[in-house]
């Protein structure tokens, strides 16, 4: 058994996974499409905000890094499984492609001087591409090593819930700390060898430098376990034979395309939330922070109950009802554009409240609806943040008991692929189309609103697939 300090060296590996991957979901459609008024690309007033790449030039530029992701999720994923070498089967990957991501990142952030749409819609669809591969082969051979060093079902969800914790770190800086690292830099910054010209590209630099600190930490105190063991000695599959046993799996289908719509529904409401703020709310960007920490910091305050209750009620019939109760909730969120009833009912409590103090406050119904809405979604997302990593771990325990292989890092390529090509990137492409029909710089904000019933939506249609999963 590792010791508890080894759990938490492995969990902190999840930090340049969540933080680079939500700063991306959250705040590139921003940056390029659909810039804050008085922000970096917020022009100069006349014309009304500038956008460096047109919606749809976004929506198909993005697109390129999730089909360079699906090639390359599985070949990564067959590479580490096949290929081990002195140091392990895991760790040389993520020695190599950990400390390139960050900095592929962070050069997101900096496009051409002074160039045209077209121009930045390439740097974007080259770009992209690089960071999504080095982002899988960073992180399937990470999460490869939680169902191949843990092996009881106790331990996985105490690691899962460490990682829980590290993903609702990451998410904080992500949603809460970013939009205000922006605002207090909007002139950029002078780092000497290197000009940060606003509050973008401030941020880039540093998640990407908080993305290379959290890497040491797993060569340092982790041990892969020897290939022999893992995989007990089974004839090995091909690669394409693999992929197609995969499907073979009963328990993997349900999890893994339930799992993309619930991440494409994600991606929908983070990237559309800067918007929301901003457009709908008529708030500076920094106003994000209470509402979505609503959510973020509700759901680590009931982590520690996290283990009992899937210890009662299993992974399974938890991760159901957190698809179902999100998919219900998430309408609501559009009701803040046309009748935010919580709102209503929340003003004259919020005005009372800070009357017994002294302090005379008029809160926006609409704002106190958001951050309502999203306090009540706290709940299911506390099983996302820990119920996806140990329920593939099942699904490879289960194809473990089928094929006598230990093949994690494949399933997480397939894996990938999916949630990666359906997920994060369908969630963003609908996104950019939305905002291409229904264009929130003109003035129509149905598309951001829009944005809510149909990954509402998602989420029903992930819980009725995720219905035929077959493990308890």
């Amino acid at each position: 058994m590792l010791s508890l300090g080894q759990k938490i060296a492995y969990a902190i590996g999840n930090l340049p996974v969540t933080l680079l991957e939500k700063v991306l979901s959250v705040w590139v459609l921003v940056y390029y499409v659909v810039p804050a008024p008085g922000g970096p690309n917020a022009g100069d007033g006349s014309g009304g905000p500038q956008p460096l790449v047109p919606a749809l030039m976004f929506a198909f530029a993005w697109y390129c890094g999730p089909v360079a992701n699906a090639v390359a999720n599985p070949l990564v994923g067959y590479g580490s499984d096949r290929y081990p070498t002195r140091f392990g089967r895991r760790l040389p990957w993520m020695a190599v492609a950990g400390p390139l991501l960050p900095l592929a990142f962070a050069l997101l952030w900096f496009p051409p001087a002074g160039a045209s749409p077209a121009l930045n819609g390439l740097f974007l669809a080259g770009l992209l591409p690089v960071i999504w591969v080095l982002y899988v082969a960073y992180t399937a051979p990470y999460l490869s090593l939680l169902p191949e060093i843990w092996v009881s079902e106790p331990e996985r969800v105490q690691v899962s819930t460490w990682q829980g914790l590290v993903e609702v770190i990451g998410t904080l800086i992500a949603l809460a700390a970013v939009p205000v690292l922006i605002a207090e830099f909007p002139r950029g910054l002078d780092l000497g060898v290197l000009q940060a010209a606003n509050g973008y590209q401030v941020m880039g630099l540093v998640a990407a430098a908080l993305a290379l600190a959290a890497l040491p930490w797993q060569f340092l105190c982790l041990r892969e376990r020897p290939p022999a063991a893992a995989s007990g000695g089974a004839p090995a599959l091909g690669f394409l034979a693999g992929i197609r046993a995969s499907f073979r799996n009963p328990s993997f289908p349900p999890y893994v395309f339930s799992n993309a719509l619930y991440r494409m529904a994600m991606a929908m409401i983070l990237a559309v939330g800067p918007v929301l703020v901003t457009h709908v709310l008529r708030l500076e960007e920094s106003m994000l922070a209470p509402i979505m920490g609503a959510i973020v910091i509700g759901a680590a305050a009931l982590f520690p109950f996290m283990p009992r209750v899937t210890a009662r009620f299993g992974l399974r019939r938890a991760f159901l009802a957190a698809l179902l109760l999100f998919g219900a909730l998430l309408p609501l969120v559009a009701l803040a554009g046309v009748a935010p009833f919580l709102g209503y009912v929340l003003a004259p409590v919020v005005e009372g409240v800070a009357g017994l103090f002294g302090v005379e406050v008029s809160p926006s119904p609409a704002f106190l609806h958001c951050c309502a809405v999203f306090t009540l979604l706290a709940a299911p997302a506390s099983v996302f943040f820990v119920a996806p990593h140990a329920l593939m771990a099942q699904v490879i325990d289960e194809d473990h008991r089928l094929t006598g292989l230990r093949r994690e890092a494949l399933y997480n390529g397939v894996e990938g692929v999916i949630t990666t090509l359906c997920g994060w990137g369908a969630g963003l492409v609908a996104t950019g189309v939305l905002l291409h029909l229904f264009d929130p710089n003109a003035g129509d904000l149905r598309g951001v609103l829009l944005c809510y019933p149909l990954a509402g939506a998602a989420m029903v249609v992930a819980a009725a697939l995720f219905h035929r999963y077959p493990i308890p």
